[in-house]
């Protein structure tokens, strides 16, 4: 009986497959996620509106970021990030407490509110649109 032998162009693209590195897949995935990016916003208080960039990443499943209040001097790391049915929550640290954060993308844009306890702030009407990053 004799045994067949794949060709050498088969064993190839065989080797190729297997070794496919998953740190590639995630990056194109991250790439893909409608939240990923660099986004400019803004947030209405009582004291005017304040505006920064908020950057959302994506490794894998897990979201991460960090987001800048020019008007604070303000530059934090996210904490707990969910992105869900379009709408994307975030905690982060401010001089007052914890920040919680909860806005909807939609046609392109964020927007929601932020909830800040320990200043006694709920429901200050946050925005935010695409600087820089993925596109959906």
């Amino acid at each position: 009986m004799k045994v067949r032998i794949p060709g050498r162009w088969f064993v190839a693209a065989t080797i190729l497959a297997l070794c496919a590195s998953p740190a590639a897949v995630s990056a194109q995935d991250g790439e893909a996620h409608p939240a990923a990016g660099v986004w400019a916003h803004s947030l209405d208080t009582d004291q005017g509106v304040m505006g920064g960039d908020l950057t959302i990443e994506v490794e894998g499943e897990a979201l991460s970021g960090s987001i800048t209040v020019v008007e604070r001097g303000l530059s934090e790391s996210l904490d707990d990030v969910t992105f869900d049915a379009g709408e994307l929550t975030f905690a982060f640290d401010t001089e007052f407490g914890v920040a919680e954060v909860a806005m909807t993308l939609e046609d392109g844009a964020f927007s929601g509110s932020l909830d800040l306890p320990g200043a006694d702030a709920y429901g200050l009407y946050m925005s935010a649109k695409r600087k820089a990053g993925s596109e959906q």
